[in-house]
């Protein structure tokens, strides 16, 4: 299974590939400087669609444009903000074609957080973090920072997708009790409590 990570930017876009985890290939997208507004978009746009039809990714992690905020908490206008609006909403309209990848929105601080240890970090630490996990050679610079981080945000979608897709632990017979409504809060988490948290008596046992 390949996976497409996206560090999304109308002046740099940086993306790569991961396939089961391997690192296969990343890149940055540069438009030209003429090309402003709708042009702008479109070129990027039609970018990402070619990585989408060359590499036939089943997952398409993105970083999710969040909005700063004033020190009274208030959510205030970013320079560039409606251009990063459009980017991001043509990303997430790309999942309606072939090879219709499934969507992996992914907060900054987060990912990062995820990846590095830390919710503050730089490039260069980003960089770091994806080298000891990959074997790449970021450097975090201003060549191929948006590259790493696009290929931190696949690793960390890709830790994601196989972390859910881990087979949950059976649970031991010795462990079966009938449990009343009071403690259904207490029961593990396994498939049926998942699809329902409101059993009022479950025995959760193998059978």
């Amino acid at each position: 299974m390949s996976l497409l990570g996206i560090d999304p930017g109308v002046i740099h876009c940086g993306w790569s590939i991961l396939a089961q985890g391997v690192y296969v290939t990343s890149g940055t997208l540069i438009p030209k400087k003429h090309l402003t507004g709708v042009d702008r978009q479109l070129w990027l746009l039609s970018r990402v669609q070619d990585v989408l039809k060359e590499y036939q990714p089943a997952i398409l992690a993105y970083e999710e444009f969040m909005w700063r905020t004033s020190d009274d908490g208030q959510e205030r206008y970013v320079s560039g903000r409606p251009a990063m609006e459009r980017f991001i909403g043509g990303i997430q309209a790309l999942a309606l074609f072939p090879p219709f990848p499934v969507l992996s929105p992914l907060l900054p601080a987060k990912w990062g957080q995820q990846l590095f240890g830390h919710v503050q970090h730089t490039k260069q630490q980003i960089a770091w973090a994806v080298n000891q996990r990959l074997g790449t050679s970021f450097k975090g610079d201003a060549l191929d920072n948006h590259a790493a981080d696009a290929t931190g945000i696949a690793l960390v979608a890709w830790d994601n997708l196989t972390l859910y897709q881990m087979p949950q632990a059976p649970v031991p017979r010795a462990a079966c009790q009938d449990v009343p409504a009071s403690d259904s809060h207490l029961l593990p988490l396994t498939a049926k409590t998942r699809s329902s948290r409101s059993l009022e008596v479950g025995r959760h046992c193998p059978r």
